[in-house]
């Protein structure tokens, strides 16, 4: 047991993202009133971490239009991305699109999905289980 675990921080586990459209700061929502969500690992978390210590030596080849450190970032997110549910602006859900690590990238490159993604990835709030004691 991690000898500060009296902090009652987590990074560890899944933590569901809902899926919001940045110009109504309304969740995209289908025909059926199910809300969208991004299912992922926290960024500085174990998967986190180990995606780092594998990629640590690698050369990165930046994305068209991107740096290397958000390309880095792009493909890191992309490898925490466990599963989802996308629904666009017409209510409709976005079929075809499986979840897997080159589609997330891809999704990605749409810096507004990535900064919603990436600031739900680092908030530790997000994978720590709620604390009874009124704190």
């Amino acid at each position: 047991m991690n000898k500060f675990a009296a902090f009652g921080v987590s990074d560890e586990g899944i933590s569901r993202m809902t899926f919001v459209n940045p110009n109504t700061d309304k969740p995209y929502i289908d025909k059926d009133g199910k809300e969208a969500w991004i299912d992922v690992h926290h960024f500085h978390g174990p998967e986190g971490r180990a995606f780092d210590l594998a990629n640590e030596r690698k050369p990165i080849n930046p994305r068209p239009g991107f740096t290397r450190e958000n390309s880095y970032n792009i493909a890191k997110m992309a490898a925490l991305t466990k599963a989802w549910y996308l629904v666009g602006a017409d209510g409709e859900p976005i079929a075809n699109m499986p979840c897997n690590e080159t589609i997330a990238a891809e999704l990605y490159e749409n810096r507004w999905v990535f900064g919603q993604v990436l600031v739900h990835a680092t908030a530790y709030v997000n994978f720590t289980p709620a604390k009874l004691n009124g704190s």
